[in-house]
């Protein structure tokens, strides 16, 4: 019941104890590990940010390729759209990226884990879990 927000993914590929304990858990629970589509063009266009070598971008490539992927739907997209106007026009902008995160999470009965709560409660209703 768990959907992965690109942090977390991120910060295992660094070492991360705390991301790595998490992911651990996640799987000796033997839940299915989701992420979100949009989270796959947000990690691939963040690994030039954090300087990742080639080695570890196959790790990163490895770690997306073990989740189960959840596409986006035109209800999604809709709801994404929903989800940031609300936000916005409040002043808390999320972006488009965390938005359809939300979205996908909230449509298909998910709770997000990540390290950018912050961002993610802002989004009634959807359930948020740090690591």
């Amino acid at each position: 019941m768990t959907l992965l927000d690109t942090t977390i993914l991120i910060d295992i590929v660094k070492n991360n104890p705390q991301a790595i304990e998490k992911y651990k858990n996640i799987i000796n629970t033997n839940q299915d590990i989701w992420i979100a589509a949009p989270s796959i063009t947000e990690i691939i266009l963040g690994l030039s940010s954090i300087h990742v070598k080639k080695d570890e971008e196959a790790k990163v490539i490895d770690a997306i390729n073990k989740c189960h992927t959840l596409d986006i739907t035109k209800e999604i997209a809709m709801k994404a759209g929903y989800i940031e106007k609300s936000l916005k026009e409040n002043g808390n902008s999320i972006g488009i990226i965390d938005a359809l995160i939300s979205a996908t999470a909230l449509l298909n009965n998910k709770k997000v884990i990540t390290k950018n709560i912050k961002h993610f409660e802002k989004v009634p209703e959807l359930r948020v879990e740090d690591y």
